[in-house]
């Protein structure tokens, strides 16, 4: 396999008590990551994944990684036992003004703003004590932006802001210098990548059709009504996926607009 086919899965929330399609159940995500130990998986971090794309490389491991958006409490305390049971390890792309949220909240949602029903509110969120301790068990923290804006209604300082506040949060609490970045809600345009390519190592977003676009890969959107017959297939069909990873470096140099759908 090349390392621009290795899979890289994306979760927000795990935990049982919410109806909302991106919250998966501990004992789903437990059935999933045992399938993944079962069938010889190793999980991967992105800065690992970079170079082997950058060098054309090769593997006959069965490699993922693993990634979970926002920094959602059920992902330390439900999803992290589970993760360390199998010997996994995770990216994370926290936002940093939800970081010690207790209270449940609506959040708003695509280009439309518009909110998601009460009935698929979110958890709480991870304090930067769950999150040090990941980072000191090697997962990877990376950049949601400060507050999870839709990047494209920005002005340039207010883009640059909610940038420099993130990334200097994340150090300030874990001593981190971000290089990973996510998109909220996986929009942004031309002057928007070319100011993300100067700060971070990778970044990911919602790319539809991603394996027609080179530098793309694929970040499959894993939901509460998947079956595992579906999950397992997620591994082996990249192109079947919702989301696309780029990295800018010397092979791929090249991102593309996006609107969510």
């Amino acid at each position: 396999m090349k390392f621009s086919e290795i899979p890289i899965l994306m979760y927000h929330e795990i935990r049982d008590q919410y109806d909302n399609m991106m919250c998966i159940s501990q004992k789903e995500f437990s059935r999933q990551m045992g399938l993944l130990k079962r069938q010889n998986y190793k999980t991967i971090s992105l800065a690992r994944l970079k170079k082997g794309v950058e060098n054309n490389e090769e593997t006959n491991e069965k490699l993922v990684v693993i990634t979970f958006d926002d920094g959602h409490e059920g992902v330390y305390s439900n999803a992290y036992p589970i993760l360390r049971d199998n010997g996994f390890i995770a990216t994370l792309y926290v936002v940093p003004s939800w970081i010690d949220g207790k209270e449940m909240f609506t959040r708003r949602i695509g280009s439309t703003g518009k909110e998601i029903p009460l009935g698929e509110q979110y958890s709480a969120f991870m304090s930067w004590e769950n999150l040090k301790e990941l980072s000191n068990h090697g997962y990877d923290i990376g950049s949601h932006t400060f507050s999870h804006q839709l990047l494209v209604n920005l002005e340039n300082e207010a883009l640059k802001q909610e940038l420099d506040l993130a990334d200097k949060a994340i150090k300030d609490n874990l001593g981190l210098d971000v290089k990973h970045f996510c998109y909220p809600y996986g929009s942004f345009n031309e002057q928007i990548r070319e100011l993300i390519v100067t700060r971070y190592d990778t970044a990911v977003s919602t790319i539809r059709n991603f394996s027609k676009i080179t530098g793309a890969y694929s970040r499959q959107w894993v939901l509460n009504d998947i079956s595992l017959d579906q999950f397992s297939k997620l591994l082996t069909e990249p192109s079947n996926g919702y989301l696309g990873i780029w990295l800018h470096s010397s092979v791929s140099d090249k991102i593309f607009q996006t609107d969510r759908s």
